[in-house]
């Protein structure tokens, strides 16, 4: 099975691009040919891939693709282009959140379990 490295991923529209480590074009991959219910990938993931020509569009496409993982529910905002950008994008800022110093300070209701208000009462002291 060939595999490659994901070049970009639209975290709204739900496809992107795999940059295949033999030098070949580029082949594009939807969020439908991800395996285990996953329908996100990340920018720079090593991944392998199932190819086949898509005489549509005169490309190929992956029809399957390791890795990625699973975004949570689709929050569409219409396709506008402001406020909500898509389950992906959701999950990684809760992930995100999740692992930064300051996102739990005054948010946990006065517990220090995640450690986020310590962190802002030391550096107020500093």
């Amino acid at each position: 099975m060939p595999s490659g490295i994901v070049r970009h991923w639209h975290n709204e529209r739900g496809f992107g691009f795999i940059t295949p480590d033999d030098g070949s074009s580029d082949v594009f991959v939807h969020m439908k040919a991800l395996q285990n219910d996953h329908d996100y990938l990340t920018i720079g993931e090593k991944v392998e891939y199932e190819v086949q020509f898509n005489s549509r569009d005169n490309k190929m496409e992956a029809i399957s693709c390791t890795g990625g993982f699973y975004g949570g529910p689709f929050a569409s905002n219409g396709g506008a282009k402001k406020g909500s950008y898509g389950k992906a994008n959701q999950a990684l800022m809760n992930l995100v959140n999740r692992f930064a110093p300051y996102s739990a300070a005054g948010s946990s209701g006065g517990s220090n379990a995640s450690g986020g208000a310590e962190v802002c009462k030391n550096f107020k002291n500093w």
